[in-house]
């Protein structure tokens, strides 16, 4: 991808880097001629969902490195595997979803009180979330609910 120069070099920042790199290049990929041309997009989540860490384990900081990217790696693999869920459900069944997703946000913010209290702008950024949440779960299932041979076959080791 290139050589890059970091602030610093903990795990979490050459992490931050990374993505920052692919999130340019899916960004110059996806304004290029030949990507419109072709009606191509490259998503940054599907990118993402290819990486399996870095070479080497000989390090504190890869082998937390790695574990950084195993666990985003996961997350975006659900979250792909959730939107496909989410298009095929019946809307009152997606409706039940998000419903008790919400429910789990007033109750993590403390009760209804707690909630009304928030201000507009915290209510809706909570809010935000609460589709990929469902998303993610809904891919974790289906997931789990893969042969291992599929699950490598489909998402590699």
């Amino acid at each position: 991808m290139g050589v890059e120069v970091f602030v610093n070099h903990s795990t979490e920042t050459n992490i931050q880097g990374t993505v920052s790199v692919i999130e340019r290049f899916s960004e110059v990929y996806n304004n290029s001629p030949l990507a419109k041309r072709h009606e191509l997009q490259l998503l940054f989540c599907v990118w993402i969902s290819k990486l399996r860490g870095t070479y080497g384990d000989h390090a504190n900081n890869v082998k937390k490195g790695n574990r950084i990217f195993k666990e985003m790696n996961d997350s975006k693999r659900d979250l792909l595997l959730g939107v496909v869920q989410l298009q095929l459900l019946p809307s009152e069944v997606l409706l039940q979803l998000l419903w008790k997703s919400k429910e789990g946000l007033v109750e993590k913010a403390g009760g209804l009180n707690a909630w009304e209290v928030l201000s507009e702008a915290e209510r809706s950024a909570s809010e935000a979330c609460v589709l990929d949440d469902v998303a993610r779960e809904l891919g974790a299932q289906q997931y789990a609910a893969m042969s291992p041979e599929e699950q490598k076959m489909r998402f590699g080791p």
